[in-house]
């Protein structure tokens, strides 16, 4: 495949590492009935560290590797790690096919099978599976515009490695991934993938896949993210995050036996990059490309931080953190407060209050005659929102001056039935409306005006989560669905945790 040309002027580079060891498998998440498999151990770090080393078109195998396969293959160069550059040979004699042992068919036939292998699988894709016509999985394939989310959990190389070893650890890491997922699932996104990687480990959310997509995908995505980087460090953790928005292509990749519902783009590729960045300049947080910011069109408050150069883009990127002015996450996270609750709680309540607002226009707009000119409006698209003080008195003023067009409306409808009631000769039941005054009404404070506005938002659906303990294994088979988490018990089985390795 290196150097392959995909098309004219594209051509792929593919380079390879290769570790060698004993890997464990972790079945953990749970929530919404969502699992994840996460595999850990050392061979994959041998690997990362393999593919550093190389570059187009080579294959480089670890210390610990090469003592195994050394007398098979002859050595293109050596590095002073001990790992070792494969030289190619067309042929490789003493090789031998080796046969493992095949699944039994009793456990294929197992009736819940297929509701635990579910879990594992993305909500896009399953309505697109069908045992009897396999080609369905093909109408799962898409180009669409969804915001992208890379976050790195701020879990290290020796959590992981723990996670495989102990219970004490591998409960941590589950924690960590059902808080991610309670806060993605709260905005009504979607996990693609949770990996270990060179950088630790990385979890991939996306919105705006079917079936819930929504026009307001990228401001769903920076909230979950400031939720995430909230929970996390309630934990210990910092997260941190890169959120892009774009057209990619989301669908299968791979053959009949092995696949995986994935997302491929420019925009994705420029997310793990944001991620990075997130990390080393500014020891987590979130950070959103231009299109994110442009999306969530002046509903939420931006920082501008200049541009920088990524790996893969020949021009600057222009980047921002979802933060409102009078917030500075660095200095309160470093003093142990958690400075993303408030971040969170902000963002939040500047959105309801555009919300708020734009509920309000149409009493705005007739008690104007017709016109809002001469008056504050917010309008989705303008750039910054306006500050909190802003806010208020425009809610208090423009409420004020609704509720008393609405009240004089409702007094000269009251007397004209009234009117009318007399000039027939007909009796009737008179409507009284219990309306408050305009001076009661301006003394309400902008928090008591939203607050039956923002029970109404986002609400989130922990509530009814189900969440499963985690599992550790590395044979293969699927773990039952079940357990106790969180001090609750969850599902019907019961299942307790087991470790195998590999």
């Amino acid at each position: 495949l290196d150097s392959a040309e995909l098309e004219e002027g594209i051509r792929l580079s593919v380079k390879i590492g290769i570790g060698f060891g004993s890997v464990s498998i972790l079945h953990i998440g749970g929530v919404r009935n969502r699992m994840e498999y996460l595999a850990v151990g050392d061979p994959l770090l041998q690997a990362f560290q393999a593919e550093h080393h190389a570059t187009g078109g080579q294959i480089i195998v670890s210390k610990k590797g090469w003592e195994l396969i050394g007398s098979f293959f002859q050595a293109a160069q050596s590095f002073e790690d001990g790992y070792v550059e494969l030289a190619w040979k067309e042929e490789v004699k003493g090789l031998r096919k080796h046969k493992g042992p095949a699944m039994q068919v009793s456990q294929l036939e197992d009736p819940s099978l297929e509701n635990r292998v579910r879990a594992y699988v993305a909500g896009a894709i399953l309505p697109n599976l069908n045992a009897d016509s396999r080609d369905d999985e093909s109408w799962g394939n898409e180009t669409r515009y969804v915001s992208t989310m890379f976050v790195n959990l701020g879990l290290s190389s020796e959590n992981l490695l723990a996670a495989g070893l102990y219970d004490e650890a591998m409960f941590q890491v589950h924690n960590v991934l059902t808080s991610a997922q309670r806060a993605v699932y709260r905005y009504e996104g979607s996990i693609n993938k949770f990996l270990m990687d060179d950088k630790g480990s990385t979890l991939i959310a996306c919105f705006g896949l079917p079936p819930v997509s929504h026009e307001d995908d990228s401001l769903r995505a920076v909230l979950a993210a400031i939720l995430i980087c909230e929970k996390l460090f309630e934990l210990g953790f910092r997260a941190s995050i890169g959120i892009t928005t774009g057209h990619v292509f989301c669908g299968t990749v791979g053959n009949r036996t092995r696949r995986e519902y994935s997302i491929l783009g420019d925009p994705v590729n420029l997310s793990a990059r944001l991620m990075q960045a997130a990390t080393t300049m500014f020891s987590g947080g979130v950070l959103c490309d231009q299109a994110t910011r442009d999306d969530c069109g002046g509903l939420l408050c931006f920082q501008a931080l200049g541009e920088i150069t990524v790996k893969g883009k020949a021009q600057p990127v222009q980047i921002y953190q979802p933060y409102p002015d009078s917030t500075i996450p660095g200095p309160a996270l470093d003093a142990g407060e958690n400075a993303y609750r408030t971040i969170h709680d902000e963002q939040l309540r500047t959105y309801a209050a555009h919300r708020t607002l734009a509920a309000l226009q149409p009493f705005f707009t007739r008690a104007q005659g017709g016109s809002p000119a001469g008056s504050y409006l917010m309008t989705r698209g303008a750039g910054s929102p306006p500050t909190q003080s802003q806010v208020d008195d425009t809610v208090d003023a423009r409420t004020s001056t609704a509720v008393t067009q609405v009240t004089q409306l409702s007094a000269a409808g009251s007397s004209r039935r009234q009117e009318r009631q007399k000039s027939t000769g007909r009796r009737g039941s008179v409507i009284v409306s219990n309306t408050s005054s305009p001076s009661t009404n301006a003394s309400m404070s902008s928090a008591q005006k939203q607050s039956g506005f923002l029970s109404s938002i986002f609400k989130s659906g922990s509530g009814g989560e189900q969440v499963d303990s985690p599992l550790r294994s590395a044979s293969g088979t699927v773990p039952q669905a079940g357990g106790s988490a969180n001090g609750v018990h969850f599902g019907s089985t019961g299942a307790s945790a087991r470790a195998i390795h590999r």
